[in-house]
């Protein structure tokens, strides 16, 4: 089928991602085919810059709407980057610290934590995770990317907030802080009990995406976007066609354009296939 040429958002947990840190061969081919055809193809995620693995950016990607839409690069030059206020994260630490959450916080280049929080949050992955070669690679680059601080007030430049297995629910953290943050369950799909990632309330992939096709001077309806996650409600509501994985969460599959396979079962591929990108 023939069409324009288009511009794509790819999450990546859950989307391109079939399993922690495994990329099926065909999510490479159909990201291979559709460059080649002439459709420009970014990541759209939860993750920070540093995140991204090696075999991720590999794949051939035009740049990135990253941290849940709070940075945003083209062909590696930054186009948009909006931090949270301090006084906010001030408010939000001591409410963590009252309820004895476990936390880390997220720049373009690190996650920080203090040392009592960051070894919780390993010894949590350790239980979660059953330790295949992609889940080691996962945390490999999550250790290899996390330094530990002595005081969390004095880290700068925060894009968003991770927070996990809480004592409290995702809906007490939303009326607390739901003016100013936004509380989405964790995207990844091992990751249990209350956790969540937090954000700017203002911003989301959808934010990002129209930062970047401003820039460009492109038209939303050439847009295509691939998501699975509660963090991708606005990016698929967003773009011209909005597509959930098989793997996706009901609501997600509901309100999408399209549903396709799941990730491990070649979705991506076929997701492609459908809209004749490839």
């Amino acid at each position: 089928m023939k069409q324009n040429k288009r511009i794509i958002f790819l999450d990546i947990d859950g989307t391109i991602y079939g399993k922690p840190g495994i990329i099926p061969e065909s999510a490479k081919q159909a990201v291979r085919l559709a460059r080649e055809n002439g459709h420009r193809i970014y990541l759209g995620t939860g993750r920070n810059k540093a995140e991204v693995a090696e075999d991720i950016w590999d794949m051939g990607f035009d740049g990135m709407v990253g941290s849940a839409g709070a940075y945003v690069e083209h062909q590696g030059e930054l186009i948009f980057n909006q931090h949270l206020p301090q006084s906010y994260l001030n408010d939000l630490y001591r409410f963590f610290e009252k309820h004895k959450i476990v936390y880390t916080v997220e720049t373009n280049d690190y996650l920080y934590g203090t040392r009592e929080n960051v070894e919780k949050q390993y010894q949590y992955f350790e239980h979660v995770f059953t330790g295949d070669a992609g889940e080691i690679k996962s945390l490999e680059l999550f250790d290899s990317i996390t330094k530990i601080v002595d005081d969390i007030y004095q880290v700068k430049d925060v894009n968003k907030i991770l927070f996990y297995d809480a004592p409290v629910t995702l809906e007490e953290v939303r009326r607390e802080f739901g003016d100013h943050f936004m509380v989405t369950p964790s995207s990844v799909g091992k990751i249990t009990g209350e956790s969540a990632e937090m954000y700017d309330v203002n911003i989301s992939k959808a934010t990002g995406i129209e930062h970047l096709l401003t820039y460009l001077g492109e038209a939303q309806e050439d847009t295509i976007a691939f998501g699975d996650g509660s963090n991708d409600f606005e990016m698929l509501e967003y773009v011209g066609i909005g597509i959930a994985m098989g793997n996706g969460v009901s609501a997600l599959k509901k309100t999408a354009d399209m549903v396709t396979d799941t990730a491990i079962n070649d979705g991506l591929y076929k997701g492609f296939k459908l809209c004749g990108l490839i």
